[in-house]
């Protein structure tokens, strides 16, 4: 059985994690990140840190297709939002690839 090297399906992955909350997953409870907790804190430099701690974390102890090179946020304190980019390196492959998230406040 070949491993699924398929770039969407990684990158499909990847927003699972992070958008899925800790233990949220049913029997599965170290699955998923506590991102969206920092969505409601003060759009200060020390919150955009945390962030990036959390999904480096999450991914790299869920998502072994991929090694992170790069995470790039950007607050959108108008829109109570933070845009996420992650550079990455697909192990199987060597390929770089990118991935863009907008994590948003829904209250």
């Amino acid at each position: 059985i070949a491993p699924v090297t398929d770039l969407v399906a990684i990158k499909n992955s990847i927003k699972n994690i992070l958008l899925t909350r800790r233990g949220e997953k049913p029997f599965n409870p170290s699955f998923g990140s506590n991102v969206t907790d920092y969505l409601f804190e003060n759009s200060t430099e020390i919150t955009k840190y945390s962030i990036g701690q959390e999904i480096e974390y999450s991914i790299n102890e869920q998502e072994p297709r991929v090694k992170l090179t790069g995470i790039l946020i950007d607050e959108d304190q108008d829109n109570n939002a933070y845009s996420i980019r992650l550079d990455m390196i697909i192990v199987s492959t060597q390929q770089e690839a990118d991935i863009s998230l907008l994590l948003k406040r829904l209250r």
